[in-house]
Order: C-alpha cells, then structure tokens, then sequence
C-alpha cells in the first residue's frame, strides 16, 4: 500500500508504519538537514522583518506554518507510541481482598 493511501486512511497499523518512517528520518541525516533548513528559514524571515522586506505579519505567519510541519512530523511518531502502549489492566483479586468482602459467621452480631 502506498504512503499516500495510509495518510488518507490512517487506522492503526498505518499509524505505526507512518511513525516508524517518519521517526527514522527525522532521526537520520537527511531529518538533522531537515531540521536546519527549517531553522535557517526562520531566521530568515525575521531577518525579513526587521529589514523591511516583508511584514511582521507575514514573517510570523510563515514562521508558525514551519513550526505546524515540525509539529506534524512529531505527532505521527507520538502517535505510534501512542498506539503501540501496553494497555494497563487491574491487578485480579487477592484471597486477602476476598475474606474482607466476605461476611462473618458464628457469633452474635
């Protein structure tokens, strides 16, 4: 199946087969030049605001969509983990629990 069609469709085994790859690139070379180019167009845009070339506004609105796609690839890979935690169950009953809940017998009450 196709990347593509696992981002469209999205149930649990795409899930983790997205954040494996996902979590493998942002963890690989071409993820740490990823996350620099990121970086240096950030800086870039505030250059591009102070100096007058663009608004603020506009900078802004450009620095926030570089953080949604940063955040985007993060939460694929939260997901996963996500997915793939143990569900946690209540520990079964113990003979002490079962003689507290027990009624007394013999004797006056």
């Amino acid at each position: 199946m196709k990347i593509k069609d696992r981002l469209d469709r999205q149930d649990n085994e795409d899930i983790i087969i997205i954040g494996e790859a996902v979590e493998a690139f942002l963890r690989s070379d071409a993820g740490e030049i990823f996350h620099l180019m990121i970086s240096n167009l950030q800086k870039l845009e505030m250059q591009n605001s102070r100096n007058g070339s663009i608004s603020a506004e506009r900078a802004l609105g450009r620095i926030e969509a570089y953080e949604t796609v940063i955040s985007d690839f993060q939460t694929f890979v939260d997901r996963k983990y996500e997915i793939q935690r143990p569900v946690e169950t209540a520990p079964p009953e113990t003979e002490v629990a079962e003689e507290i809940t027990r009624p007394l017998t013999g004797g006056e009450v």
